[in-house]
């Protein structure tokens, strides 16, 4: 696991997750989040995840497990704009 990586912010990358799959437009199963903590906890241990793209590596994570597991999931802008809101509006902290 890469140094700068601490364990606080990956807890603060998975509360984003949360809060993402669950805003009102979005509204993705839990087992689509469950999933999405599987694959970055995967990237994280093969020192894939720095401090630098954390939460892009977040956000395709989730996208990548809504789009495998979620039967609802629809690609469009309502996906995609509260992702790109947390991974490049978000301060770097």
């Amino acid at each position: 696991m890469d140094p700068s990586l601490t364990l606080s912010k990956i807890r603060k990358v998975k509360d984003l997750l949360v809060e993402v799959a669950s805003k009102p437009d979005i509204d993705l199963e839990a087992s689509t989040v469950a999933i999405s903590y599987v694959f970055f906890e995967k990237l994280v241990m093969n020192h894939f995840v720095t401090k630098a793209n954390r939460k892009l590596v977040a956000a395709a994570c989730l996208m990548l497990a809504a789009k495998s597991n979620d039967p609802k999931f629809v690609v469009g802008q309502n996906f995609y704009s509260p992702l790109y809101e947390v991974t490049i509006f978000a301060p770097l902290s």
